[in-house]
């Protein structure tokens, strides 16, 4: 499991209770450090932070099966994110598409590249989260 804008470390130590794994990527330095140090004071062992553009992910960890964006304002999921996911992987991430931001996920599939696609058995809804800050622009 990738948590992309890590922050404070809450949905990671969240994560770790559901997931076999969890590596966050913060891009700001200080609030990873907070957030390791946190995690380990409070005994999430399954979850280590890292410091990093959210919006390429962690490609070391890959294939995952789930990535949850923290960090809102993409007008869709990078390209890198996607191709992180294992084959029927799922992505939430709170996409700005108009004036209002939705809380969405996709579910990536294999044929001959991977694609991935809106999951029609999850609604979406509105939103309100930190605006994302990337290098790469969610591109």
């Amino acid at each position: 499991m990738i948590d992309v804008g890590t922050g404070s470390g809450d949905h990671a130590a969240i994560l770790s209770v559901l997931a076999r794994d969890v590596i966050g990527v913060e891009r700001v330095e200080a609030f990873a450090s907070r957030a390791s140090e946190t995690l380990a004071a409070l005994g999430y062992r399954k979850s280590r932070i890292i410091v990093g553009d959210g919006s390429v992910g962690y490609a070391r960890g890959a294939p995952c099966d789930g990535i949850v964006v923290g960090a809102g304002g993409a007008p869709r999921v990078s390209i890198s994110l996607r191709d992180q996911l294992a084959d029927g992987g799922r992505i939430s991430f709170p996409s700005e598409r108009s004036i209002t931001k939705e809380l969405m996920v996709i579910r990536a599939t294999q044929s001959i590249r991977r694609v991935a696609t809106r999951d029609p058995s999850y609604g979406s809804c509105a939103t309100r989260l930190v605006p994302a800050n990337a290098e790469t622009q969610w591109r």
